[in-house]
């Protein structure tokens, strides 16, 4: 579930924020007792350089097939240079954005896993399925996906099928 992103000022640098289109990541986060201490440090220079740089976004321990994988945050453009300065300075890649391979096998395997979780549906028809949609052959790819896992409601392959059309087929 996530909050509304309701700053529209940056605390560091006093400026108004712009608004954008981020990946959400799901998944259990680490509390400050399990992090390691370079996951510290970025918090801590988070807090202090580049609070609102927000190139993602957490979605939660639990993603569904209505589970959005981009979301919209308000962000400051400045705030994300110095996080990418400080990011080199620190030889990282804590908390910038994935690269366009990076984020499709994210969004791959956040799908995957939100249609594992609800019953199985083999490599092979999630793949067929990706080929229906490229091709805008929405309702065959519905009809797979039902066949494939008769568990599933029909609104959830509808949801799971618009969530791949809008978010990874037409970025």
């Amino acid at each position: 579930m996530f909050i509304e992103d309701t700053d529209t000022i940056c605390p560091v640098h006093n400026i108004e924020l712009i608004t954008d289109r981020v990946p959400a990541f799901y998944g259990l986060i680490s509390y400050f007792w399990d992090r390691p201490p370079e996951i510290e440090q970025y918090y801590m220079a988070q807090k202090k350089y580049f609070p609102q740089s927000k190139f993602s976004v957490r979605g939660g321990c639990v993603i569904t097939p209505s589970s959005p994988f981009f979301h919209k945050v308000n962000y400051y453009p400045l705030c994300r240079e110095e996080h990418k300065k400080w990011c080199t300075e620190n030889n990282t890649k804590i908390g910038l954005i994935p690269d366009d391979f990076d984020l499709e096998l994210h969004i791959q395997e956040e799908i995957e896993r939100c249609w594992k979780s609800r019953g199985q549906v083999p490599e092979e028809v999630l793949n067929e399925v990706f080929s229906l949609i490229e091709q805008e052959k929405i309702t065959a790819a519905i009809k797979l996906l039902k066949r494939a896992n008769m568990k599933i409601p029909l609104y959830a392959i509808k949801s799971y099928i618009q969530i791949l059309k809008v978010n990874y087929i037409q970025r």
